[in-house]
């Protein structure tokens, strides 16, 4: 990959096999504001590439743009502009994008940090939300969307406005994700305690992670098929029990037997994506007995299956996102270079 000056979004497309090397599928000088500014996610085969963006190639061509699986910008997809970053995007089922971020303004309409799209990129009218403020969203099954704002939750019905039969939580603090499990169940992190609400946002009593049970802190939670959750973070032991930096519990959030996140492998997770092996792509600043690591791939038991891209951890070397495309392939984003 060529060198640039400034910060770089490079956009990997891994084989799905993960056979040797790895396949650059974009390289664009993407100019940002600040450190960790640049995200992209999957859209379909396609990728959405967001964040503080100022500049593509020397122009400003908007704060979202979508590329296709050959690195070249679709051009019939409108060009977003905002007055402010867009933090995360999430997509519904009906190809829908939901975007929200500290600003206030979709290309020229008013947009109090969460707006939808539809799938050209123009922004979908029919959608206005009740809220601002938005740090962290994440889908319901039926498409109410659960909004994390100042630390608490909310839920919006399909078309922005506030669904009042939610019970909201207050105490959704920090920098873990809300994340919907598969019967719709929500998990979040109120400081070193995994809480879990049902559907209704009502407490899930047989839940159970209490407040001295991890000594490190949640950073992500993932919902897996079968019911199970991953959780990763900062911690060394979960439940009084020796767990590294990441941990499968069951639905009523006891620790599931058949998973042991690696143990020669130290460092700070960010992401984790899942793949249809059951294996699971690890991104962050991570340290295996091989040296530094950034993008690592365990098996569905939490063993080492193989090291995908290193790079000695640093401010200008992180990988911010990854996600997975219809097709198999993943995608990673970050400050690197």
């Amino acid at each position: 990959m060529k060198p640039h000056s400034g910060l770089v979004l490079a956009l990997f497309l891994v084989l799905p096999s993960f056979a040797q090397g790895q396949v650059l599928v974009g390289d664009f000088d993407i100019i940002t504001k600040n450190v960790g500014q640049v995200r992209a996610t999957a859209y379909g085969n396609n990728v959405l590439a967001y964040g503080a963006i100022d500049h593509l190639n020397g122009d400003y061509q908007g704060r979202l743009l979508l590329f296709n699986a050959q690195g070249e910008r679709v051009t019939a997809f409108a060009s977003v502009y905002a007055d402010g970053v867009i933090w995360d995007v999430q997509t519904q089922t009906d190809g829908k994008i939901l975007i929200s971020g500290h600003f206030t303004m979709i290309n020229d309409i008013p947009a109090p940090g969460l707006a939808r799209l539809n799938s050209d990129g123009n922004v979908d009218h029919t959608f206005n939300a009740a809220v601002s403020g938005v740090e962290d969203l994440t889908l319901q099954s039926d498409g109410k969307i659960i909004v994390r704002i100042g630390g608490q939750l909310k839920r919006l019905n399909t078309n922005g406005s506030l669904d009042n039969e939610f019970t909201s939580a207050s105490d959704a603090g920090g920098n873990c994700n809300v994340e919907t499990g598969s019967d719709d169940a929500i998990y979040y992190a109120a400081g070193r305690t995994v809480k879990k609400l049902l559907a209704d946002g009502s407490v899930d009593s047989e839940f159970s992670s209490g407040p001295t049970d991890i000594n490190g802190y949640p950073y992500g939670i993932k919902s897996m098929p079968d019911g199970t959750l991953l959780v990763f973070g900062t911690f060394t032991s979960y439940n009084g029990e020796e767990k590294s930096r990441m941990v499968k519990i069951n639905a009523d959030g006891s620790i599931a037997g058949d998973f042991t996140f690696d143990p020669s492998i130290t460092g700070f997770i960010r992401r984790i994506e899942l793949r249809a092996d059951h294996s699971i792509v690890v991104a962050g600043e991570l340290v295996t007995p091989d040296g530094n690591q950034r993008l690592i791939q365990i098996n569905s038991a939490g063993t080492l299956v193989r090291e995908i891209a290193d790079g000695a951890p640093s401010s200008y070397s992180s990988i911010e996102r990854i996600s997975q495309t219809d097709d198999g392939k993943i995608i990673a984003a970050g400050d690197f270079s």
